[in-house]
């Protein structure tokens, strides 16, 4: 099955890409970098947030991101007139911006605490502002 209409690489900013290497290589807080993008990309989702960047680090294939279908069904409900390439672009954006939270939160609190942000997220909090 062709996914997000054929678009098939994912793209993070030089920025984020040291974040992902904190994160998941230096702290260990994230086995592998798709886990920090699936998770980056659904605090986005959630808080409706997403941040325009230059695509200057290809972490791999959609393929190996969205393996259930899940981010590009929930993007087309959200972004009905979005063609495939739009919606990875999306959900690229989305994902930027909760990398952007998640260092946030780290340089504040020299953690990630994955189930605190869960339980903001799941009663509408915005998990920069906490």
């Amino acid at each position: 099955m062709v996914k997000f209409g054929g678009a098939d690489r994912v793209r993070i900013s030089k920025n984020s890409h040291a974040v992902y290497k904190l994160l998941c290589d230096r702290e260990r807080i994230f086995p592998q970098y798709k886990d920090l993008f699936q998770f980056a990309a659904a605090i986005g989702i959630r808080l409706k947030k997403r941040e325009p960047f230059k695509r200057e680090v290809e972490l791999g294939r959609i393929t190996g991101f969205d393996t259930d279908d899940i981010f590009e069904t929930i993007l087309k409900e959200l972004h009905p007139e979005a063609d495939g390439v739009k919606r990875l672009k999306l959900l690229e954006e989305y994902a930027e911006a909760g990398i952007r939270i998640l260092k946030e939160r780290y340089d504040r609190d020299k953690k990630i605490d994955i189930e605190d942000i869960v339980r903001e997220l799941e009663g509408h909090k915005d998990v920069s502002s906490v």
